[in-house]
């Protein structure tokens, strides 16, 4: 199934059942299609039935990030602050986890928010560390030399390159035998691979439950085509009857090639 196919396929899924979390996987098919303001405002009708999905709302800020609406940002944060700031062993035993792999630099940034979530400040320390921090930085940027305007874009690029690839990979194709709902994208694609009987099924499920005339036209007229296509099809008894005959044909051409060889022998 295409990435095309998979996006109508859970559109449609949607359209039957608006409440589904499904909404956060069409979301992330609308950014590896690029479609960037498709994927924003599917997470945004989403959140406001799953207002727990924390992996969307994050999502969704790197991508109004990345877009420049931070006029939004603060009230999608405010939301999930709550809950990265109450658990401070969480934010400890990452640091401990992110040290064993040497990694120091992002260990200390953690143990710190670790020591403030618990503690809630890190005492005398907060000045003088930010002050160093704040140095390094500044030397950093002073070595870079990029301008303000090369350095936006070059982040924008990058972090949407980044975050297409991400998509990529997580994404896995959603066979129909994975999800619940029958549509006819799933009963189309069904055809085209020649599951004339599976088509047929969902068509006439489909037609049950329509009550669109339109619809129903088009469904009616698709189930016609199905039937026709599934009658072309040879019958095991047939195909049983073909094999057996070119068996026999076969077997006669060997007989008369072997009389063939005995007569011209005997001559």
């Amino acid at each position: 199934m295409d990435l095309d196919e998979r996006i109508k396929l859970f559109e449609e899924i949607l359209e039957q059942d608006p409440s589904s979390k499904l909404f956060f996987q069409l979301a992330k098919l609308y950014l590896e299609k690029n479609k960037i303001d498709k994927s924003i405002s599917t997470l945004k009708m989403g959140l406001e039935k799953h207002p727990e999905h924390m992996e969307a709302r994050l999502l969704l800020i790197d991508l109004l990030t990345i877009n420049n609406i931070n006029n939004e940002v603060s009230f999608h944060i405010e939301k999930i602050q709550s809950i990265l700031t109450k658990y401070s062993s969480f934010w400890k035993k990452w640091a401990e986890l992110l040290s064993q792999n040497k990694n120091y630099d992002l260990a200390l940034i953690i143990f710190i928010l670790s020591i403030i979530f618990k503690n809630g400040t890190l005492g005398p320390l907060s000045e003088s560390l930010y002050k160093y921090l704040s140095a390094q930085d500044f030397l950093t940027s002073q070595k870079e030399r990029l301008s303000e305007k090369e350095l936006i874009q070059e982040e924008k690029t990058s972090k949407v390159e980044e975050r297409v690839k991400e998509i990529q990979t997580i994404t896995k194709d959603q066979t129909s035998e994975e999800i619940e709902f029958k549509t006819k994208t799933m009963a189309d694609i069904l055809m085209a691979q020649g599951d004339y009987k599976g088509a047929i099924n969902i068509y006439r499920e489909l037609l049950e439950k329509e009550t669109n005339e339109t619809k129903i036209a088009e469904l009616k007229k698709c189930l016609k085509e199905a039937k026709e296509k599934l009658s072309l099809l040879p019958t095991v008894r047939q195909q049983k009857k073909t094999k057996d005959r070119a068996k026999k044909r076969k077997f006669l051409r060997t007989l008369k090639k072997l009389a063939s060889r005995l007569e011209a022998r005997a001559i």
